[in-house]
């Protein structure tokens, strides 16, 4: 909830926050990528500015909740931004976004 409180537009807070205290909504928060893991610095996801919106392009990995959540956050390269990374907030379903859950992972089991 912080995430989306301090990085959203006042739309976004008054339509996801509510939601979210009332477990209406659950969000999810994608940094880790397959080559770079949790380097911010060196994330290869972009943003590319689009009518009606922004095309994402790339991969996120160790995901948690991903597969639940209604949301999720996503960082990446803002091409329109000169590459300054930034957070997208992408609405489940969306056309492209693939949530792929890691079998046999013992770590998964906890969270």
């Amino acid at each position: 909830m912080l995430t989306v409180d301090k990085l959203s537009n006042e739309e976004q807070r008054k339509k996801f926050l509510p939601q979210m205290m009332n477990y209406d909504k659950i969000g999810a928060f994608a940094l880790t990528e397959p080559d770079n893991g949790s380097d911010a610095g060196h994330i290869k996801t972009t943003a590319k500015k689009v009518e009606g919106g922004y095309l994402l392009t790339g991969q996120k990995r160790w995901i948690s909740i991903s597969d639940i959540a209604t949301f999720v956050v996503v960082w990446a390269k803002n091409e329109a931004e000169g590459n300054k990374i930034q957070s997208f907030l992408v609405e489940k379903p969306c056309k492209g976004f693939v949530v792929k859950n890691m079998k046999n992972k013992f770590s998964l089991r906890m969270v």
